[in-house]
């Protein structure tokens, strides 16, 4: 990878977003990437706005925050609300297809991220199931990589379960 990649990961407080940018940054860095990552939640985490920011670089990172995103994943429809303006101008987007309303573009992707996670018996797995659709649009990481940052946050039927949302994810790709 020679691109820098500047990602949000937005949504409502409890979907997991801090730690599918946290894992996402973890794939980076065991790729050989250089990688920060952040996240804001407001006064009532769960269910308030919160996000979850990723900066990956084939160099060293200077400034670890996310000012112009080239890659946002809108949970929510304040998080496409809000990053939609923000985005570079080859930037994509990807959106849950039941939580936000908003225009499909080239450049805008929507899926049933939420959907998906249910029907993999977790709900609390839509950030995963959305980073492996980003992931495979867009190859920001190698998905073993990621397979492998996961595995390190979850064992047994957790795991599996989670595993299940990263694969249904990248095969709404």
């Amino acid at each position: 990878m020679n691109k820098t990649w500047n990602v949000i990961i937005a949504g409502s407080g409890g979907q997991g977003l801090g730690l599918a940018g946290r894992i996402l940054a973890e794939a980076a860095l065991s790729a050989g990437l250089h990688a920060a990552h952040n996240q804001s939640y407001g006064a009532r985490a769960r269910g308030g706005y919160s996000q979850s920011s990723v900066v990956i670089s084939p160099e060293e990172i200077v400034y670890p925050f996310v000012v112009e995103p080239n890659l946002v994943i809108a949970l929510s429809q304040k998080a496409y609300d809000i990053h939609l303006p923000l985005m570079a101008p080859d930037g994509v987007m990807i959106c849950d297809s039941e939580l936000v309303q908003g225009k499909e573009a080239e450049l805008i992707r929507s899926f049933p991220f939420n959907k998906t996670s249910r029907r993999a018996c977790n709900s609390l797995g839509i950030s995963i199931a959305a980073l492996g659709a980003a992931v495979r649009i867009t190859a920001i990481v190698p998905e073993d990589m990621l397979n492998k940052a996961l595995s390190s946050h979850f064992q047994g039927e957790t795991l599996a379960v989670n595993s299940r949302c990263l694969s249904l994810g990248m095969e709404l790709m």
